[in-house]
């Protein structure tokens, strides 16, 4: 089984080339936009594996929470491979494999995503809804103010940011009060993995490819500022 993994949700962009469960060849590229260098990407990393497209058995794209344009452009490049060489289409969620590389170690947290410079995206793990599980199964666009004074008050003390987004920590300026978690990309992608061998990636396939929405991760919602609103 040949999977093509996509991720231009954030830094770095990645592509990689998952055989049988094991990434085996990748692109990785610290700094460009997914508009301009995602079908180079794509190109070269086929070339290097000696590969054409219709050699691929499936596509794996994160839908983000992240960079707008980024989750956008992966998403309707992944779908239109898919639905042009018939193959079926994966959903991968870069929060929830944050979340999954931070529950080996706690139980609870809050997990962040870098939004813009006053905005992250967060989801509430652990408690009763399990250690690998979301508030709600979602994530939710707040203000640093906002997810500061959730923190302060007790709430999530674990905090998990990709080590890209580490300036969150800084931000928020919880002086010390959080433990926090940093993910190295490679770890991330290793979680990518574990969704794809678990079957926790959503399968799409035929007509269903055309439901794929990026993960704007509740950018439309109105936000409650109440206390009990990240609960």
């Amino acid at each position: 089984m040949r999977i093509v993994l996509i991720d231009t949700a954030g830094v770095p962009l990645f592509v990689g080339l998952v055989v049988e469960g094991k990434l085996v060849e990748s692109i990785r590229i610290e700094s460009g936009h997914a508009v301009a260098t995602l079908h180079s990407m794509l190109l070269d990393l086929l070339t290097r594996c000696g590969l054409e497209l219709r050699d691929i058995d499936q596509f794996a794209v994160v839908s983000g929470p992240g960079n707008w344009t980024g989750v956008n452009v992966a998403v309707v490049a992944a779908k239109m491979l898919a639905l042009s060489l018939g193959t079926p289409l994966l959903i991968l969620s870069r929060m929830q494999a944050l979340i999954d590389c931070a529950a080996k170690e706690w139980e609870t947290g809050t997990a962040l995503i870098g939004c813009g410079r006053v905005n992250v995206f967060c989801a509430f793990f652990g408690g009763e809804h399990g250690p690998r599980q979301t508030a709600g199964s979602v994530s939710l666009r707040k203000s640093l103010d906002e997810v500061r004074t959730y923190l302060m008050s007790g709430g999530g003390a674990h905090i998990v940011v990709l080590k890209s987004d580490a300036m969150i920590c800084s931000d928020l300026d919880l002086t010390g009060a959080n433990e926090a978690c940093f993910v190295s990309y490679d770890a991330l992608v290793s979680a990518y993995l574990d969704q794809i061998g678990a079957g926790a990636a959503k399968l799409l396939m035929g007509a269903e490819i055309h439901l794929a929405l990026p993960d704007y991760a509740g950018a439309d919602q109105t936000i409650n500022t109440s206390p009990g609103s990240f609960r």
